[in-house]
């Protein structure tokens, strides 16, 4: 069994998110990981049956479906699952196979301070990351503003994101997001069987 990750994003993140998750799981299962540009649901819903001998599981920004792309303290599963175009697709889908990143993925650069100093070197304004232990708690407009102010501008979304991708910690990430947490632990107990110690 091989881990597909299907993601919201470009494809130049493929290597990166592929070793985000490798750090996170077990080493005798490789990670597949599929760019899914804007459509992150649809390409899912399309693709999924493909590897029907594989763990399949979505990845996406929250703030897609959270009117006004505010976080709020809700069930995103059953948001995604209720939403009227997609609304019979989900039947045969088990939710820890549907996850997010809150509010988004740069939410979670900003939860690892080593992983930006690697990537931003000397020019990161450390200090004024947000002082906060819930990352989640950032609304999208928040994440940026300290993104920005941290990295003196120099934030790429696509260059700066795989560089991060590389240095992110799993553990690191999970411990100031409940999401993070939810996808690491469903993927550990999920894939920790394989692992022939």
């Amino acid at each position: 069994m091989n881990l597909i990750l299907f993601f919201e994003g470009d494809a130049k993140l493929k290597k990166g998110f592929e070793a985000f998750f490798r750090r996170m799981i077990p080493n005798s299962v490789a990670v597949n990981g599929i760019a899914c540009g804007s459509k992150p649901v649809e390409r899912f819903l399309e693709s999924k049956d493909e590897y029907s001998g594989d763990f399949c599981i979505l990845l996406m920004d929250a703030d897609k479906l959270i009117d006004g792309g505010k976080y709020k303290n809700e069930n995103l599963v059953s948001i995604l699952k209720n939403k009227a175009k997609w609304k019979n697709s989900f039947n045969d889908v088990n939710e820890e196979r549907l996850h997010f990143m809150v509010i988004e993925m740069e939410s979670w650069f900003l939860s690892d301070i080593n992983a930006m100093k690697k990537v931003f070197g000397s020019t990161l304004r450390d200090s004024y990351l947000p002082d906060i232990q819930e990352i989640e708690a950032l609304s999208k407009s928040k994440v940026w503003s300290a993104l920005e102010t941290v990295t003196s501008n120099k934030y790429h979304k696509t260059l700066s994101a795989l560089n991060l991708l590389f240095e992110l910690n799993p553990e690191t990430v999970a411990s100031r997001s409940r999401h993070c947490r939810i996808l690491f632990d469903t993927l550990t107990q999920k894939l920790n069987s394989l692992d022939p110690k």
